[in-house]
């Protein structure tokens, strides 16, 4: 399914979600399949994969499977079973990020 604006879901959805906008997952809501969207709010459930600029994991919403995210928030009470790959950007080990300030450093003297 694809979507221009933003979607709600209050039932259940088997399959690919498209969105430029929202995705909502009510409460009752349950989702299985690939997201791709600006945003995904998880309020129910969702097993599957999603594609996202920010994702948040309400209070007793989960979600089984990988996020890659440049954004996320998991409440108290929220569920994530799965992985999580950040967008963008390699992540730097602490000696890299270390080295790195030191040369900055350096370079200010």
């Amino acid at each position: 399914m694809k979507f221009s604006g933003s979607v709600h879901i209050d039932g259940y959805v088997e399959g690919n979600i498209s969105c430029e906008g929202i995705v909502t997952v009510g409460k009752s809501g349950k989702v299985k399949g690939v997201i791709t969207a600006e945003k995904i709010i998880v309020k129910g459930y969702i097993d599957g994969n999603a594609d996202c600029n920010t994702a948040e994991i309400l209070e007793g919403g989960k979600f089984v499977g990988e996020i890659l995210y440049n954004q996320i928030l998991i409440e108290p009470k929220g569920i994530f079973e799965g992985s999580l790959k950040i967008k963008g950007g390699k992540i730097k080990k602490i000696e890299e990020k270390k080295e790195e300030t030191a040369q900055k450093h350096e370079a200010v003297q």
